[in-house]
């Protein structure tokens, strides 16, 4: 057995996804008799698919960190401890001492992790925004795989991927709900269209229940910024509310027969428009014809099976529509596709 079937962590890219990205990779067997490898496998079953066959997962379901002594890197997988507390009884006499051993070890914070890996190199894991890139789990049956052959299986549709997002050194693993967050400026080229998506689930009573219903469209659209929070009490919603950040291509002149710019941007802003289950017949224009605006019209929006409640689409070329000259603006939200 080489070293990296043996340390079941490697580096390397996964080209059915990406073919110039190097991902860390953790290999997990689903015909394993480790009890952390076990719980990491129920747990994975808490994701939604994105591409076929991978599937994500919120940060406190599993939340990957990393480290790093000398030569080695080294990666955890962690669960919050209300995750494991939730079903205990579901677990079964053959888990339930390990849980309940998990919950009783030392660590920090209120995430447990359940599994530790490190393998010898000199990669860095990249950073986008602060955030460092995720740890894909390679999750198939029949014990230990090589690298190579794990890939093969997962083009072959044998084997799945969870992708679980990894988090800074130092803050607890955790989606962050805030009162009037802000994002980070960011740049963006002029070939670029920026989206803001304002969703609003006024039904559910917590704010776990709200991310697990905006996991399958965030896993979908790839926002690269995000910021939750809950309803204010004055305000005219109720419930909890998400505010997306996406980038999408500006759509080439030749792509729509030369048309104007105004052209290019409704061909970027229709299949999100669509996605968001919004007519995009509605958006309005500027008169520049570099950005505009889509509201609902009050019908419930779902992804599936689960309501995201989009209600509102903001876009602009090249620059964030809520900051277009690099400060923050606000648009008024009175509340008109409200019932």
């Amino acid at each position: 057995m080489d070293d990296l079937t043996r340390t079941r962590m490697w580096i390397d890219t996964v080209p059915a996804l990406d073919p110039d990205t190097r991902e860390v990779i953790l290999d997990l067997d689903r015909t394993s008799t480790d009890p952390a490898e076990r719980l990491v496998h129920r747990l994975l079953d808490r994701g939604h698919e994105g591409e076929a066959g991978v599937f994500y997962l919120l940060p406190d379901d599993l939340a990957a960190s990393y480290g790093r002594t000398g030569d080695r890197l080294t990666v955890t997988v962690s669960t919050h401890r209300d995750v494991l507390t939730r079903d205990l009884d579901a677990y079964g006499d053959e888990l339930r001492p390990a849980v309940d051993e998990f919950l009783r070890a030392p660590h920090d914070g209120e995430h447990v992790v359940l599994l530790r890996r490190e393998t010898v190199t000199d990669f860095v894991p990249a950073e986008q925004d602060g955030q460092p890139q995720p740890v894909l789990l390679i999750e198939h049956a029949g014990g230990p795989v090589h690298p190579a052959e794990l890939v093969r299986l997962f083009e072959d549709g044998e084997a799945g991927i969870a992708v679980v997002n990894a988090v800074p050194a130092g803050p607890a693993p955790g989606a962050q709900l805030s009162e009037g967050a802000c994002a980070p400026l960011m740049r963006f080229s002029p070939d670029d269209v920026v989206f803001r998506v304002q969703l609003n689930l006024q039904q559910v009573s917590c704010a776990a229940e709200a991310l697990r219903s905006w996991l399958p469209l965030v896993s979908q659209i790839r926002p690269v910024a995000m910021e939750f929070e809950a309803a204010h009490p004055d305000g005219v919603r109720r419930g909890f509310l998400a505010d997306l950040l996406v980038v999408s291509p500006l759509t080439s002149a030749a792509a729509v027969g030369d048309g104007t710019a105004r052209d290019r941007l409704l061909s970027a802003v229709t299949p999100l428009a669509e996605r968001l289950g919004l007519d995009p017949a509605g958006f309005e224009v500027d008169e520049e014809g570099t950005g505009g605006v889509l509201s609902a019209e009050g019908e419930p929006v779902v992804s599936g099976d689960a309501p995201h409640g989009a209600y509102l689409l903001l876009a602009r070329v090249g620059a964030d529509p809520l900051r277009p000259e690099g400060q923050a603006t606000d648009f008024e939200d009175i509340g008109e596709d409200l019932p």
